[in-house]
């Protein structure tokens, strides 16, 4: 009878374990399914913001382009604006 009894004490503790270990293991596959959940909406969120930045460095590529242009409309003008005389095929009743 002893021996029976010892048995069955262990036999609990051993269910008392696995329930424990078995309450663990359940909230580590919530946890991973979350995680995975979780790193599915970043990657979501990366593939949109790779877009995004993808339309701004466009944006930024046309913008330098166009400063450019101005830049260089700008540099003409104020060639034509400095001419005069002397540095240029203008008659002298022209400068001012």
């Amino acid at each position: 009878m002893k021996l029976e009894s010892s048995w069955k004490k262990e036999l609990e503790l051993l269910n008392r374990k696995i329930d424990r270990i078995s309450a663990t293991n359940e909230k580590l596959v919530q946890q991973g399914i979350k995680q995975s959940s979780q790193l599915s909406e970043l990657h979501d969120q990366n593939k949109t913001q790779s877009r995004v930045i993808e339309e701004l460095s466009r944006t930024v590529g046309e913008l330098k382009q166009a400063i450019d242009e101005k830049d260089a409309r700008i540099a003409e003008l104020e060639q034509q604006k400095n001419k005069n005389s002397t540095n240029s095929s203008k008659p002298p009743s022209s400068d001012f």
